[in-house]
């Protein structure tokens, strides 16, 4: 992430919506990724999901055991739980067909799409309103990565709603969020930035 970093960026964040779902927080003043006393930070994806789904979707079964979590209902293997509980035809099917039928603007794609990213926008605004000195976030993992433009346009437009008056700035998601690419966020690179003390771990 620090490759997308501006000088006056205070902290990024990097989501990752894949097999699972988590997200790490640098503090890019301190040069610091804080963890608590276990060494976790930003395990999210077993938070409760905030959604407006209906009932058969909000009480899917998270792989940990919970119900309602957020990778229940956003995270990859969760799509085609998510598209039976929608009654969309061959849900076994719809991790390979998704993309083009997003394309092709079918609706039951599109009503798909709201749903598994409804969860993660709501955790992004969140973010947004508890620390305001976060400047950047970054969306990456396959599941992301691989529907790519729709996602992110979703994505924004979610996060860009008007609610209340604490949505001062809705066009800032635009500039505020960036959908990874493949291969644009390298785990390596942290973890060498940590070996050299470029990067440090602190615990709170």
């Amino acid at each position: 992430m620090e490759r997308f970093a501006r000088p006056h960026h205070r902290r990024a964040v990097y989501l990752t919506v894949s097999s699972g779902i988590a997200l790490r927080t640098a503090d890019l003043a301190e040069r610091s990724v804080p963890v608590d006393a276990h060494g976790l930070q930003g395990e999210v994806g077993h938070l409760p999901a905030v959604s407006t789904a209906p009932e058969a979707v909000r009480s899917l079964t998270c792989p940990c055991g919970g119900t309602g979590h957020v990778s229940a209902l956003a995270a990859g293997p969760a799509l085609p739980h998510v598209a039976a509980a929608l009654g969309v035809e061959r849900p076994e099917e719809v991790r390979e067909a998704l993309s083009g039928l997003l394309r092709a603007g079918d609706p039951a794609a599109q009503r798909l799409l709201a749903t598994v990213v409804e969860p993660v926008a709501e955790l992004v605004r969140t973010l947004c309103c508890l620390d305001p000195r976060i400047d950047l976030i970054g969306i990456g993992g396959g599941y992301a990565e691989g529907l790519g433009e729709p996602y992110r346009a979703e994505l924004v437009r979610r996060v860009s709603e008007v609610r209340s008056y604490a949505d001062r700035d809705p066009d800032r998601a635009a500039g505020l969020l960036r959908l990874c690419r493949p291969g644009e966020v390298d785990p390596m690179a942290g973890a060498l930035a940590l070996s050299r003390g470029a990067l440090t771990v602190t615990k709170r």
